[in-house]
């Protein structure tokens, strides 16, 4: 039997609301759904609720939306990591405790001691 793929994580980005009703069937326990996308006009959508919303709470899982920042926000953000980084060096490198190549993915999500912080996935 194939073992069902899960992530902590999902970005939805596309503004469909079919598929952000279908995305947390493939979440992980404690895992998290990001809504970024923003649909064009009213669509119903007939999907099992109770469902939807027993699973939320039995797994503890996190449906958020947020807006997309502009450049200039990014820009901003990234300044501030900066300045963080030259007054708390040790502590920014240390926030991130595993690096891992698109290839190995799967190893940033294996079980891992209490101490690490944050996986990284790397683009090339």
């Amino acid at each position: 039997m194939a073992r069902k793929v899960v992530f902590f994580l999902i970005i939805e980005a596309v503004g469909r609301g079919e598929l952000m009703f279908r995305l947390p069937e493939l979440l992980s326990r404690n895992g998290i759904l990001i809504l970024t996308g923003v649909p064009r006009g009213p669509q119903e959508i007939c999907f099992d609720g109770n469902s939807f919303m027993a699973n939320l709470v039995r797994y503890n899982q996190t449906v958020t939306g947020t807006v997309n920042a502009s450049r200039e926000n990014f820009q901003m953000g990234l300044n501030y990591l900066r300045m963080f980084k030259e007054k708390f060096p040790e502590t920014a490198s240390g926030i991130i405790t595993g690096r891992y190549t698109l290839d190995n993915w799967q190893e940033a999500f294996d079980k891992k001691a209490p101490n690490e912080i944050k996986a990284v996935i790397e683009f090339e």
